[in-house]
């Protein structure tokens, strides 16, 4: 068994202890294992301006209170079509999005993306979450938006999407 975590705390008071094993045995003898804890949850996420097809989805997500985390990956397949407008993507059903109304608003960053142009010898390219809208919310800022519809995933922006392209996106805000 592990010492004690002391935090501020008299030298002799243990405020939690870490056991080998399964789980964290918390303060009190409470146990918090991978079984208890929330669990990810596997979801095919709705787009708009693009279909996967027979690409590979491995999206999902995670609420916590009212924290939800998305985690949206593809790899687009031979059948994957691409639209040369704004690229949209859902959240897992039922999710709504807390829009505040002077920090979190639409159009902020809420988290990262990069995406993976295997066709030009595997180079990444970066970009910001974006929240856009109640109904298919999130959405990717490849640039400054002094660029207009150049600052927005979409075919050709940041690179033309064929075959075996990866776009992976996180988000993590408060759902009403």
């Amino acid at each position: 068994m592990a010492e004690p975590c002391l935090c501020g705390q008299a030298t002799s008071e243990p405020v939690c202890t870490v056991t080998a094993g399964a789980g964290i045995t918390v303060g009190g003898g409470t146990v918090i294992s991978a079984h208890s804890a929330a669990q990810w949850v596997n979801y095919v996420p709705t787009t708009a301006n693009f279909t996967l097809g027979n690409g590979l989805n491995d999206s999902r997500y995670l609420l916590n209170g009212k924290t939800l985390d998305v985690i949206v990956a593809f790899r687009f397949g031979t059948t994957s079509t691409f639209a040369a407008t704004q690229w949209r993507i859902g959240l897992p059903v039922g999710a709504v999005p807390f829009f505040g109304t002077n920090t979190i608003a639409l159009n902020h960053s809420m988290d990262f993306a990069s995406m993976r142009d295997v066709s030009a010898g595997s180079p990444w390219f970066s970009g910001q979450t974006i929240l856009t809208s109640n109904a298919l919310p999130l959405s990717v800022r490849t640039g400054d938006d002094a660029l207009g519809t150049n600052s927005v995933l979409l075919q050709g922006n940041p690179f033309t999407f064929t075959t075996s392209d990866e776009l992976v996106i996180r988000a993590r805000f408060e759902v009403v």
